[in-house]
């Protein structure tokens, strides 16, 4: 299977200071990558210059073998990107929020619009909140809706950067789940997350980040059972402890 997305020496700076570093990597369609690093390594600068939220100084992002334009990638819904934060809209309904980018980009009608909304939040387990404001639900249902707002849209790959950071502990298990059952529907997926659960259970390829470089690269059996760097063993140690 060929390669649906090739990053290629890429290189971000603001103004002297190198953020992401020579970064290589490569993903197939229902890939799941999960990017893992202590904080500042660069993991969410390089996830948000690959959905186009950050210019990137030097190297390539080919997308089906093919360099496209920004505009090129919005057009084709080639990205869904889910946040830290929600970022719903907290004057609009749950429907609503999804329902605004299938009117105003797809051009879809409401009725058409509506029912797409319909079936995504079925698919993230909130469709009996579809009629409430983003203020009454709880964080975690507040990013499931993020991500069915991103599902709607029909993207080709997901990129998720710290999804669940945000969220109070009793709240990660339904993000995740959610994040599972895309998974396991064959979505192909690139995820910043400190959760090593997901990252062992789900991930096929653990890319570990620090100070703008891939340090490992590696299947999640050997990442946690035999990192080949000692940076990734002392990573592991420290967050395997919580």
């Amino acid at each position: 299977m060929s390669d649906i997305l090739n990053i290629k020496n890429l290189n971000v700076h603001y103004d002297k200071f190198h953020a992401v570093k020579g970064i290589n990597l490569s993903l197939k369609k229902k890939d799941i990558i999960v990017v893992c690093g202590p904080s500042g390594s660069g993991k969410s600068t390089l996830i948000r210059a690959i959905a186009g939220l950050e210019k990137y100084s030097s190297g390539e992002i080919l997308i089906n073998n093919n360099k496209m334009s920004e505009k090129e990638v919005m057009k084709n819904n080639i990205f869904g990107m889910v946040f830290q934060q929600f970022n719903l809209f907290p004057h609009l309904t749950i429907l609503e929020n999804i329902t605004l980018p299938l009117r105003k980009v797809k051009k879809y009608k409401k009725n058409e619009a509506n029912k797409i909304a319909i079936e995504v939040l079925n698919k993230v387990k909130i469709k009996d909140q579809k009629d409430k404001y983003p203020s009454t639900l709880s964080g975690g249902q507040q990013q499931r809706c993020a991500i069915a707002r991103s599902l709607a849209m029909n993207p080709g790959i997901m990129l998720f950067d710290e999804p669940t950071s945000a969220l109070d502990p009793e709240m990660i298990k339904e993000v995740l789940d959610v994040m599972s059952d895309l998974a396991h529907l064959g979505m192909t997926m690139i995820v910043v997350t400190h959760e090593m659960g997901f990252a062992k259970n789900l991930a096929n390829k653990i890319i570990f980040m620090d100070d703008g470089q891939i340090v490992e690269e590696n299947t999640p059996d050997n990442f946690f059972n035999n990192p080949s760097e000692d940076r990734t063993k002392i990573f592991l140690e420290q967050i395997l402890k919580h």
